[in-house]
């Protein structure tokens, strides 16, 4: 009997021991179509819809009678701002004569405030980036 304990002992001793080698994965890539949604109190949705011709829209949806403000920044991949756009309770609809061969992206930003004024939530989308024509 005791040498059954000792050999399982022994036994048990070596296999949590025994080390196992581990290597980071890479990060999955998630698609941006929609899977992985962020969490707003006040904003149902943002879309931006952005196409190789320079045609910009965004949708937004508000969750209550809220007042809003949709601002659409047109940047170049490295982040810099070319031009951007204000709307008030409203979408974007506006297009832009991008520069051949640049690569772009659309940021939009959207604030809600409160009957007061005060800014209650603040969301971003940004559009994948497209070559210009």
């Amino acid at each position: 009997m005791k040498r059954k304990l000792l050999y399982l002992l022994a036994v048990s001793a070596i296999i949590s021991s025994t080390t196992c080698p581990v290597m980071a994965a890479e990060p999955l890539a998630l698609p941006n179509d929609g899977i992985v949604q962020p969490r707003w109190s006040y904003v149902d949705s943002v879309s931006v819809i952005f196409d190789r011709d320079g045609n910009i829209e965004t949708s937004v949806w508000i969750n209550g009678e809220f007042q809003y403000v949709v601002v659409a920044e047109l940047r170049e991949s490295n982040g810099i701002l070319v031009d951007s756009w204000e709307e008030e309770n409203g979408d974007v609809y506006t297009s832009y004569d991008l520069e051949s061969g640049k690569r772009y992206y659309i940021r939009a930003t959207v604030k809600v405030y409160n009957s007061s004024g005060r800014v209650i939530e603040t969301a971003t989308k940004s559009s994948s980036i497209i070559t210009a024509r």
